[in-house]
């Protein structure tokens, strides 16, 4: 799998306030008049007392965008005690996010009679990109590439293939970008030869098409492309467009490494750490993640928090902590759950339980799988949270519906016993039993 980001649009969340209060408000504002009475008031967010929505990584690697409309309870401290989506975005993930992230924020109450009310409120969350296509100064670019390009220079064919790949200046087009990319390849351009090998494995449409990546990645690593060698070893990982060869992939992740490539040094870690494609060796895994940190990679900086972590000493566990803190601050949900249970459990740093919820809070919002059960469990215990038994209850339901074991447990147990607000359902045990045998475990 090509883990290089080919297109990188600039993210804009943007806040929609909607006033879905309006009419009820006025005709209460109309009677509190006539009645002498103050009139009543809608909740406010205060935007400077949170944070805004992190965008999750997945959703943004995906370009997901839409609008979210949520309904919050806000109460007569300000705070928010029920939220829900009342109309989905399209993307479980977008819905999530913006959902914990204003959930987060301080309100200043709605009133009644000069007096704070627990009241209902609705707003959106528009999650947005920006459109490069319309861009003034990029179409005029587009233009002189593509008149350079027809006249037979073949750095403006690659260059216009690539313009329309990412759709800067244009609507993006794959077939076209695909045509203008062929030329470039077709005279010998790694760099053409890498992207066409993208488009292909973007389609996801069959053998046929991963073949064709294949032997364009190959071409391309031929040549010394080092990001081409790293989308090869990853497809002789999978056995994708060709067999599957543990050593293949090996050896290429080491030429990519020896090229430049940051990322490869977590990818040959795995190898060795696993002994997939080499001969085991947890000591030269542990060296080539703490060479990738230093390099600044975040996937082995991750990766060194995490093998540090699993240690029995004390010492290594004081040395993960800033290294979770450091992926987790550049929204690596895997660290943000990992630094979040270190908090709460005090291992490499002075326990902070409160802290380490809110951690746990932000990976739950990027949907992270046991973040969302231990999320579950600590707002059920009211444990660094407020407890809340109907939040607690949907994510249970969630981490469970989409195969976390532990969440599969509680929902059989919610379902015999009765518990958080659910009645006794036998048929329902039965169902969230079914599904345990194929439920993931932690590790």
């Amino acid at each position: 799998m090509i883990s290089q980001k080919l297109r990188h649009p600039a993210a804009v969340a943007l806040l929609a306030m909607a006033g879905l209060q309006g009419q009820a408000l006025a005709a209460d504002q109309a009677r509190a008049k006539g009645a002498g009475g103050a009139a009543p008031t809608a909740a406010v967010a205060d935007f400077s007392q949170c944070d805004k929505p992190v965008w999750p990584q997945e959703a943004l690697r995906r370009e997901q965008t839409g609008v979210v409309t949520m309904a919050f309870k806000i109460g007569a401290d300000g705070s928010v005690e029920e939220s829900k989506v009342t109309k989905s975005s399209g993307y479980p993930l977008l819905d999530e996010a913006a959902r914990f992230g204003i959930a987060k924020c301080k309100f200043q109450p709605g009133t009644h009679n000069g007096k704070p009310q627990s009241a209902w409120m609705q707003m959106q969350y528009v999650w947005t990109l920006k459109d490069d296509a319309k861009d003034p100064a990029a179409q005029a670019v587009y233009a002189e590439t593509r008149a350079a390009a027809e006249a037979g220079d073949g750095d403006a064919q690659l260059k216009l293939g690539m313009m329309l790949q990412q759709g800067k200046g244009v609507q993006r087009d794959d077939v076209q970008a695909l045509e203008w990319l062929s030329k470039a390849a077709e005279a010998g351009s790694a760099e053409a030869q890498f992207r066409i090998a993208s488009l292909f494995l973007a389609r996801e449409s069959g053998a046929v098409t991963a073949q064709q990546a294949h032997a364009w990645l190959l071409k391309a690593a031929e040549q010394g492309h080092a990001m081409a060698m790293m989308g090869l070893a990853g497809l002789y990982a999978t056995g994708k467009g060709t067999a599957r060869d543990p050593e293949q992939a090996f050896v290429w992740l080491r030429k990519a490494a020896d090229a430049g490539v940051i990322r490869a040094y977590a990818a040959l870690a795995w190898a060795y750490q696993t002994g997939n494609g080499v001969e085991r060796d947890p000591e030269e895994a542990l060296r080539l993640l703490r060479q990738g940190a230093e390099l600044d990679d975040p996937v082995a900086v991750q990766g060194l928090g995490f093998e540090l972590y699993r240690s029995q000493s004390p010492r290594d566990h004081e040395e993960a902590v800033p290294l979770l803190q450091k992926a987790a601050d550049k929204g690596w949900a895997p660290a943000q759950t990992l630094l979040g249970k270190a908090y709460r459990e005090g291992r490499g740093v002075p326990a902070d339980t409160e802290l380490g919820s809110e951690w746990i809070r932000k990976a739950a919002a990027q949907s992270h799988l046991e973040a969302q059960y231990l999320m579950a469990e600590l707002l059920e215990q009211g444990s660094g949270v407020r407890k809340d038994d109907a939040e607690a209850l949907r994510l249970y339901e969630l981490a469970a519906k989409r195969g976390w074991a532990p969440a599969v447990l509680r929902m059989v147990k919610v379902a015999e016993r009765g518990e958080l607000g659910r009645p006794v359902d036998v048929a329902a045990a039965a169902q969230w039993r079914g599904r345990l045998p194929a439920a993931r475990a932690p590790q």
